[in-house]
């Protein structure tokens, strides 16, 4: 949802960019929908990982604070909640004061704001990332071919936020896209700068940003 949140807060309302030079969203499904019906299959054990996120972090955050939540929620509701939508009708819908799951996801999707999106973006993501509908980059893709400030990187592996390198058993405390980010930072920064004269207009030109980690698999 983190990079759902940037890209809708930037596209929304286009005057916010003016503080930005750019933005990079990672493994994100830009259409929550889409995404949320595909939680509910089977494919790539995306049901298993609907119930896991359901019990172990929504429900569970709720249960903590069960005194405060109980008057205003129906926790016997909350407690049998198996998936993300179940959660989402007795919990998310009221708390934000929609009449539906479906009003929800479309207000709270990307997909709607990313052609007001100006500034330099980066999207990543993953083709093994078990909790986004496979078809869900495929809105990255086509505003990558469809604008000169849009990149996307779609990769074979890397799971959901995952790109761990390393050993097969203890990974490097530092991954892939860790190491990325920071070079992508590098890059987004560089093309910003003014071109003051034309050795810089060609330094940024000719600027590749590469991680360290870039020969590595995955």
């Amino acid at each position: 949802m983190g990079g759902n949140l940037v890209a809708k807060y930037l596209g929304e309302k286009p005057e916010r960019q003016d503080s930005f030079v750019g933005v990079i969203s990672a493994c994100q499904g830009y259409d929550i929908k889409k995404n949320a019906t595909y939680l509910l299959s089977w494919d790539r054990l995306a049901r298993v990982y609907n119930w896991a996120i359901t019990n172990d972090a929504l429900k569970a955050t709720v249960n903590r604070h069960s005194q405060v939540m109980a008057p205003v929620y129906d926790m016997r509701r909350v407690s049998s909640a198996t998936c993300i939508q179940d959660f989402d009708a007795c919990v998310m819908t009221k708390m934000y004061g929609y009449k539906s799951i479906d009003e929800m996801h479309y207000d709270w999707s990307c997909v709607r704001h990313l052609d007001k999106i100006k500034i330099p973006m980066i999207t990543l993501n993953a083709v093994d990332d078990p909790i986004i509908a496979p078809v869900s980059p495929d809105i990255a893709i086509r505003r990558a071919c469809q604008n000169d400030r849009a990149l996307h990187i779609q990769t074979q592996c890397g799971g959901h936020i995952g790109y761990y390198t390393g050993g097969w058993i203890i990974p490097n405390g530092l991954s892939w896209l860790d190491t990325s980010i920071v070079e992508w930072c590098g890059a987004l920064i560089a093309v910003s700068k003014p071109q003051d004269d034309e050795n810089t207009s060609e330094e940024n030109q000719d600027y590749i940003p590469r991680s360290p980690l870039v020969e590595e698999d995955c």
